[in-house]
């Protein structure tokens, strides 16, 4: 709407918490009111499309970007502030599971999931997508000695183990055999029923 009520925001030191990246406003997700409005949109636009299924963006603890890339700034490194966001996230998927919703497949993008401390349960959903699979960005391979790749394939077994559905995407060099020969065999290594691999060229 034009005009969304003010409770609808989440707020952070008294304000709202604007993403100066991507140029949006962090949502208050437990507010019955907000809820009930998204469910609504969701449904039309689901309807309109004739689509299988919603892709929730972004479905990460919002600090987990980096504190600093909000006004005002959320911590970089607080547990109960991360604890608390996880359980909103939780209770969304719970809420986009139920009634006319419950029809419909609920894939939230879990972004690369490697942090460790991120607790968030998201086997309630009907799959995850994992933007940034098997590696972070071109040339810049996961730390053996962090775990990040080990960390990443366990939850993703995890996933596959409930027979959820799994979208792995990477951006690639289409030149570079040897990066995507590992992507694949990563894929290989966690591959379930409905698990699925997009490498990414270009926006065309």
């Amino acid at each position: 709407p034009e005009d969304p009520p003010e409770e609808w925001f989440f707020q952070w030191e008294g304000q709202r918490v604007f993403f100066c990246d991507w140029g949006w406003y962090v949502m208050d997700s437990s507010n019955a009111s907000w809820r009930e409005y998204w469910a609504e949109e969701v449904l039309r636009q689901l309807r309109t499309n004739a689509a299988d299924g919603v892709f929730m963006d972004s479905l990460v603890p919002p600090n987990y970007y980096g504190g600093d890339r909000f006004d005002p700034n959320l911590p970089v490194v607080d547990q109960t502030f991360e604890k608390a966001w996880s359980s909103r996230i939780e209770d969304l998927i719970a809420y986009g599971q139920e009634g006319e919703l419950a029809e419909y497949y609920l894939i939230p993008n879990v972004g690369i999931w490697v942090i460790g401390r991120d607790m968030t349960d998201y086997s309630g959903a009907d799959g995850v997508m994992v933007e940034g699979f098997g590696r972070g960005t071109d040339g810049e391979y996961f730390s053996a000695q962090e775990g990040d790749w080990q960390i990443q394939m366990d939850r993703i077994l995890y996933m596959v183990g409930l027979d959820k559905i799994i979208l792995l995407e990477q951006y690639v060099d289409k030149e570079n055999v040897e990066d995507r020969l590992f992507l694949l065999g990563s894929y290989l290594l966690v591959k379930g029923h409905h698990t699925y691999l997009n490498f990414e060229f270009s926006t065309e």
